[in-house]
C-alpha cells in the first residue's frame, strides 16, 4: 500500500520498507522508534546515521534466473562486515542495548533475528510465525533461501537436512520438502 505495508495471511499488518508517515526528520532515537520486532527488540529509522552492511555482488548469477547481479533478488547481496554501521540483521548495540534500523536500502528491515521470537508471535496451533530471508517470488510464493536448497539437491521430500545460515551465523536443522517453485528445499524444524 502507500505506506509500503500489507496484511499478511494470519491478518497482520506489516512492512516492507520504512512508511512515509513513520520517516520523521528528527535526530535523535526516541524520535524515531517506529516498531518493535518480533523478538522485542526496537526498530528505529535515522538513515543518515545508520547504514546496512548488505552490498550488491558483482558479476552475474550463476543458475536461474541467470544475469547480472542486479537487487531484483536476496540472493543478489551479501552481508560484507563493517562495509556499513549496522550486523548482518541490520542492527548494532546503542548505549549497551540491541537495536536494528530500517534504512533506505537493502534489506530495508531486519532479514533476520537477534533474539528469540516473543510468545506474542506464536500461532493457536502453538507454532512460531515463519520468518524467512528471501524476497517473494514474481508469482507472489516465498522462494526458498539458496542454503535450504543446496541441503536438499540430493535429497527427497521428507529427507533430514542441515544448512548453515548465512544470516544468523547457525545451523539450521529440518526435514527435505517440495516448494511451490517445484524445487526440494531445507525447511527448519519448529
Amino acid at each position: 500500500d502507500n505506506n509500503n505495508a500489507h496484511v499478511d495471511n494470519r491478518g497482520l499488518y506489516h512492512y516492507h520498507g520504512v512508511a512515509p508517515v513513520l520517516a520523521k526528520t528528527a535526530k535523535n532515537l526516541s524520535d524515531n522508534l517506529i516498531g518493535y520486532a518480533a523478538d522485542g527488540f526496537p526498530i528505529y529509522y535515522l538513515p543518515q546515521q545508520y547504514q546496512s552492511s548488505h552490498q550488491l555482488k558483482s558479476g552475474t548469477r550463476p543458475s536461474g534466473p541467470g544475469g547480472k547481479y542486479d537487487g531484483t533478488y536476496n540472493e543478489d547481496w551479501q552481508y560484507v562486515k563493517n562495509s556499513g554501521n549496522l550486523d548482518q540483521c541490520n542492527g548494532t548495540y546503542i548505549n549497551g542495548k540491541y537495536s536494528y534500523f530500517a534504512t533506505d536500502n537493502y534489506p530495508f528491515f531486519p532479514r533476520c533475528l537477534y533474539g528469540k521470537i516473543s510468545n506474542d508471535f506464536v500461532n493457536a496451533r502453538g507454532q512460531q510465525a515463519r520468518y524467512s530471508n528471501s524476497k517473494p517470488a514474481r508469482n507472489g510464493t516465498r522462494k526458498a533461501p539458496a542454503e535450504a536448497i543446496r541441503a536438499c539437491s540430493a535429497k527427497q521430500a521428507g529427507d533430514r537436512c542441515s544448512f548453515s545460515s548465512s544470516h544468523s551465523n547457525r545451523t539450521i536443522k529440518g526435514k527435505c520438502h517440495n516448494t511451490p517453485t517445484n524445487k526440494t528445499a531445507c525447511r527448519p524444524q519448529r
